[in-house]
């Protein structure tokens, strides 16, 4: 747990079971939310996206 002391009223944070398997790389965003997004004339919708963006190198890449 993260203790944030300022917001609010020195709540206690957590991370979900959903975030602990995005950080473990077992799940990622869009498979959990979807994306609805054109990246270079290529559309990205829904959960069941076969593509990613690749911020390093500013790219789709194939999941």
């Amino acid at each position: 747990m993260i203790r944030v002391a300022r917001w609010p009223y020195g709540s206690v944070q957590g991370v979900t079971d959903a975030g602990r398997h995005v950080l473990h790389g077992r799940q990622d965003h869009v498979t959990l939310n979807g994306v609805d997004r054109w990246i270079g004339g290529v559309p990205l919708a829904g959960p069941a996206v076969p593509w990613r963006w690749n911020e390093g190198t500013e790219s789709i890449k194939p999941v």
